[in-house]
């Protein structure tokens, strides 16, 4: 009887363990969690010669993606910096203000990013100003599974003070303090919420238990958005 192993389409690895905090497995090897397994299956089967892209990766955790793109670039955002400008090895950028020319990048890859964003909308309406026509913006944001409707959690008044509208929550974060205020938990409406914000741009969304790649458990949304290509004129 055949019997299929799971493999880590990231490594090649098929040695995984419990993560006891969030509940998932992780490849022992390269330390990836379900969503990075994720975005890898869409790379490979969405995206064709995804390597050749430009790419360009927002506070990225590994070098899973830079390792493997030709023309990759990557970004933090440090408020009190010069955005556009190099800063300990990464771009500063503001993902609700990008510095990038109009559609001059071929990828995006915004991985649990937005639910720390004050403008989620503006942020999608930069990615599609600045990604190519036939360009892609592929994410991930986390999910809280009982809420039917996605909440505010803070925001900025119009002197740009922080407010709290919730308990502040904190994500760890791979720069500066290392954690992140949750400005927005996403609920089950989040799909419509993208939908929105996307306009008539082609989109698809992920979920589900993939066994092949030990997936079973990741509470995320999972978007792929494909900016439309510009009709000829005849």
């Amino acid at each position: 009887m055949e019997i299929n192993v799971p493999i880590c389409n990231i490594c090649g690895s098929t040695q995984f363990v419990l993560n006891e905090r969030f509940q998932n497995m992780r490849c022992e090897v390269c330390k990836s969690a379900p969503r990075q397994r994720r975005i890898h299956y869409i790379l490979n089967e969405k995206i064709p010669n995804w390597t050749a892209l430009r790419v360009h990766e927002f506070a990225p955790f590994r070098d899973w993606i830079k390792t493997r793109v030709t023309d990759y670039s990557a970004s933090q955002y440090y408020p009190d910096k010069v955005l556009g400008k190099n800063v300990g090895g990464f771009r500063n950028e503001n993902i609700e203000k990008l510095t990038f020319r109009d559609c001059s990048i071929d990828l995006f890859l915004v991985e649990d990013l937005l639910e720390h964003i004050f403008d989620p909308e503006q942020a999608v309406s930069e990615l599609l100003r600045t990604c190519k026509h036939g360009g892609w913006i592929l994410g991930t944001v986390p999910l809280d599974g009982w809420r039917s409707k996605s909440q505010v959690c803070a925001k900025l008044d119009e002197l740009g003070e922080l407010i709290y509208l919730k308990e502040p929550k904190y994500h760890g974060a791979p720069a500066g303090s290392h954690a992140s205020l949750v400005v927005w938990e996403y609920g089950n409406d989040f799909e419509d919420l993208l939908c929105n914000w996307a306009g008539d741009h082609n989109l698809e969304f992920f979920s589900g238990a993939m066994p092949q790649y030990e997936i079973k458990r990741d509470n995320r949304s999972t978007f792929l958005i494909r900016k439309k290509v510009l009709k000829k004129s005849i």
